[in-house]
């Protein structure tokens, strides 16, 4: 259909206007900041939403924030229910590609009561998800037994299905603080919790892409393959059509907020990289996340990340790397998910020790350097790397190194190029996950299992625990409370008495 577009100069006396109105609108505002703040004093009306864009650029392993991204996913989710009216977002967040409206649709799940259960962990992990052992946050899963807890993201409360032979006998919500169920419910809908969906065949078509990018497979594809399940950000390298967010909104009213100024805030953040690219201090201090994949191969895959011309140009560097400095200025990340918590005092750290960074491995520390550059005169970690590559970690980033426990016998550092490290951290996380499945299927088992309950305490048990010389201490008088309410209960005892020899485990 052709769409309609408008110009507005001051979107609170718009709103206003058009609150009577049927009409269903896209409101774009000329920054995210600009949407941001719009979101501070707009008093929210049922049939809102709100879709920011991504707060970090493509290729970034640490991935798009657990809020954002929880955010978009909610509004595709309602925008696919027709629950919403007025969509607020930025310019940019028009530009973003996402998973097309189609694609989302035909992954989504409509799960009833009394009907059959064809979710499970493969599927469910395809669609973004990830399991937990027990669901707190949008995104996660959780499988014990025939019992399955899902939160899908734009939801208030995960749900919790319970099946008996693959048939749903009932589906309830519950509170994710105290895992307790709620209200029931006749039927609940599962959308994916990720924008790139891996599960086939558009995994198929991410992997053909890199490697059509890079000619050859080797150790620079490794890298984009290991991450390509949170890569959010280029969620159009996954799908044959390309889709942003108005093909979500067809029959939707386009209203620009100064639009101008959108051109403007375009144009200003193009001189900023322009300015920051031709400093020569960048080519010695690059913040990068990608060391071992070519620049080519990024922008070559950068087409299914965010609409654009081909006026693109890449830039060399050394291997040289300063943690801090970024090309792009953005807002400051939450970190309410993941606080940062300092696991090593850099002050007791002596020159030529072997330390551990997050992302690049077993290094060795050369001591704090005093760095200038573009961002001012800072103090940096100086880790060397094989190949005598090194890094600068800033000393308030010092939460990322530990350092190095075990035998020094045949260490090699790590390569900066090189994939062994992340594929060692895969590979952990993989023995971490089999692990947590042994023991959610372990624990899923007992909540279903019926064992012997052994209630009421008989004369023999009474005169037992009268004949006891000694006051029981606080901590003792706890343990027998509830290991007898664990012999009470029907479910099968799993309890350890742990203490510190001397502290009346026996009595």
């Amino acid at each position: 259909m052709e769409r309609v577009l408008h110009r507005v100069n001051d979107p609170i006396s718009w709103i206003e206007k058009e609150a009577e109105s049927n009409c269903r609108n896209i409101v774009v505002f000329p920054s995210e900041r600009m949407l941001e703040s719009f979101v501070d004093i707009h008093e929210k009306r049922e049939g809102d939403g709100f879709f920011f864009s991504h707060d970090v650029f493509p290729f970034e392993e640490i991935g798009t924030s657990p809020r954002i991204r929880s955010e978009r996913l909610a509004l595709l989710r309602r925008l696919l229910l027709r629950e919403l009216r007025t969509v607020y977002t930025s310019f940019h967040g028009i530009l973003r590609k996402t998973v097309p409206l189609d694609v989302f649709e035909t992954l989504s799940l409509k799960v009833e009561v009394g009907g059959p259960l064809t979710l499970n962990e493969d599927h469910l992990q395809s669609l973004g998800y990830s399991r937990s052992f027990s669901v707190t946050t949008p995104g996660e899963f959780a499988i014990r037994g025939g019992i399955v807890d899902i939160f899908v993201p734009g939801t208030e409360r995960p749900i919790r299905i319970d099946t008996f032979d693959k048939e749903i006998e009932s589906i309830r919500r519950f509170d994710p603080a105290s895992q307790k169920s709620l209200d029931r419910l006749d039927d609940a809908y599962v959308t994916p919790a990720a924008e790139g969906i891996t599960s086939s065949p558009y995994w198929e078509l991410a992997v053909k892409r890199i490697s059509a990018a890079e000619k050859t497979i080797g150790s620079k594809d490794e890298i984009l393959f290991e991450r390509l399940d949170t890569m959010d950000t280029i969620a159009g390298i996954f799908y044959e059509r390309q889709s942003i967010l108005l093909d979500f909104l067809d029959d939707y009213k386009v209203i620009f907020v100064k639009p101008d100024d959108a051109i403007l805030e375009f144009g200003r953040r193009e001189r900023e990289t322009l300015e920051l690219l031709s400093d020569k201090a960048v080519r010695k201090f690059l913040y990068t996340r990608y060391g071992g994949v070519s620049s080519e191969v990024l922008m070559k895959l950068s087409e299914y990340s965010i609409v654009s011309d081909d006026r693109v140009s890449t830039l060399d560097y050394d291997t040289e790397i300063s943690e801090e400095l970024e090309i792009i200025k953005r807002p400051k990340r939450e970190e309410e998910f993941l606080p940062r918590i300092p696991v090593v005092d850099w002050t007791e750290l002596e020159e030529g020790d072997y330390v551990v960074h997050k992302e690049y491995g077993i290094g060795r520390y050369h001591g704090v350097r005093t760095v200038e550059n573009i961002l001012g005169t800072r103090e940096y970690l100086l880790l060397e790397y094989r190949d005598n590559n090194k890094i600068y970690v800033p000393v308030d980033r010092v939460d990322r190194v530990h350092k190095y426990i075990g035998t020094t016998e045949g260490i090699q550092l790590n390569s900066l190029r090189g994939t062994a490290w992340n594929r060692q951290k895969s590979k952990v996380k993989r023995e971490v996950k089999a692990l947590i499945g042994e023991l959610s299927n372990l624990y899923g088992s007992r909540e279903v299992t019926s064992g012997i309950s052994l209630t009421g305490e008989g004369e023999m048990e009474k005169s037992f625990r009268e004949s006891f010389p000694y006051v029981e201490t606080e901590d003792q008088q706890k343990a027998v409370e509830e290991v007898l309410e664990d012999l009470g209960s029907n479910k099968p005892m799993d309890r350890l008495i742990s203490g510190d020899a001397g502290y009346g485990k026996t009595e």
